[in-house]
C-alpha cells in the first residue's frame, strides 16, 4: 500500500527547483551534489509542506522494502568537517519527527523506484544512498546514468539535503 502524494509537490530529477511553486532553489556550490536550499514559506505552505511530510512518513512505513540506506548526520558531518557544531546538531536528531512543518520531499524515479529524501530543520542532512545518483557538474543537475568514480564530471552523490532553520515569521 502506497500513499498518494501531493501532485504539485512532487519535482522530478533534472527539473529546476526554482520554478516549483513554494520556491526551492537548487544548488551545488555548498557540500556537492544534490543540495537543496529551502525559501521562506508561509503559513499556509508549511500546512502544505506538513500534509507532504506525513504522507511520506506513512508510505515509508508501508513500504519498507522501498528503503534503501538512510543516515541522519549534521551538515558539518556530511560534508566531513568536525567541530563542536556537530555535537549540538546531533541533539536535534531526537526530535526531528516533532518538526513535521519544516520538512520537505523530494521525490526521485527510475524504473518505477521511487525514493524521497527528506529536508529535516535544525540544519540537518538526512542522506539518502540510492540506486546511482550521479551529479553533472556541466548541466548543474543529477543524473541517474552510471559513472566512472574519479571522473571529474560525473561526482557521486548521496544525495545531501539540508534546510535553513531559520524561518520568517
Amino acid at each position: 500500500m502506497s500513499v498518494n502524494l501531493l501532485k504539485e509537490s512532487v519535482v522530478p530529477v533534472g527539473e529546476k527547483l526554482r520554478n516549483t511553486p513554494i520556491g526551492v532553489v537548487y544548488s551545488s556550490d555548498i557540500y556537492g551534489a544534490g543540495e537543496t536550499k529551502l525559501s521562506i514559506f508561509s503559513d499556509d505552505q508549511k500546512k502544505e509542506l506538513d500534509k507532504i511530510c506525513d504522507s511520506i512518513l506513512k508510505n515509508l512505513a508501508a513500504n519498507p522494502d522501498r528503503i534503501y540506506r538512510i543516515s541522519l548526520e549534521g551538515r558539518g558531518q556530511a560534508s566531513g568537517e568536525a567541530d563542536a557544531r556537530n555535537i549540538k546538531l546531533a541533539t536535534l536528531r531526537a526530535k526531528y519527527m516533532r518538526d513535521m512543518a519544516y520538512k520537505y520531499m523530494l521525490k526521485y524515479e527510475h524504473n518505477g523506484q521511487k525514493i524521497a529524501s527528506h529536508v529535516l530543520s535544525g540544519q540537518l542532512t538526512l542522506r539518502v544512498i540510492d540506486i546511482k545518483p550521479f551529479y553533472d557538474l556541466n548541466k548543474g543537475r543529477i543524473l541517474w546514468a552510471d559513472g566512472e568514480a574519479g571522473d571529474p564530471q560525473y561526482q557521486r552523490s548521496k544525495v545531501n539535503v539540508y534546510y535553513e532553520s531559520k524561518l520568517k515569521k
